[in-house]
């Protein structure tokens, strides 16, 4: 699925076979979580809470409103200081899935700040490549957003 609303309703569609899609985390499973501070865990638990109830109903899920909520999260556990063990397992899974993350990374912040276009024919993700000079500007201007889609 793309990495920002509207997502396309197909639960087999994968953002990536190689790579984990941010629906799948826990929050409260991630290492970095026992290291935020108070307020930060109940912006999460309220991020949770504003569509928990999406899980309860029988009908189709409202994948958009559920990745409003999800894709905060990981955001505020990326931001949370790692230690160094868990910088260093960062590093190591960076260099082992280079340029494939990379491109994966690529491909999310272009999506999370040019979104998609319609028709497809004729935006970004036809026109451009990971080498394209746009995209590596993108790179350069939104450093910490690349790296989080690598995260």
């Amino acid at each position: 699925a793309e990495p920002v609303p509207p997502l396309t309703p197909s639960p087999y569609l994968p953002a990536s076979r190689s790579f984990v899609n941010f629906c799948y985390i826990r929050p409260e499973a991630v290492e970095e979580y026992a290291s935020l501070d108070e307020q930060t865990r109940q912006e999460i638990a309220r991020l949770h809470e504003s569509v928990a109830g999406l899980n309860e109903a029988p009908q189709l899920l409202n994948r958009d409103a559920m990745w409003g909520a999800k894709m905060r999260a990981p955001w505020l556990l990326f931001k949370a200081p790692r230690s160094q063990a868990r910088q260093a397992g960062f590093d190591r899974y960076k260099a082992l899935h280079g340029q494939g993350l990379d491109a994966y990374a690529s491909w999310g912040l272009c999506y999370d700040k040019w979104g998609s276009t319609k028709p497809a024919s004729m935006g970004w993700e036809r026109t451009m490549c990971r080498e394209s000079p746009e995209v590596e500007g993108l790179r350069r201007k939104f450093p910490s957003t690349y790296e989080f889609y690598k995260w």
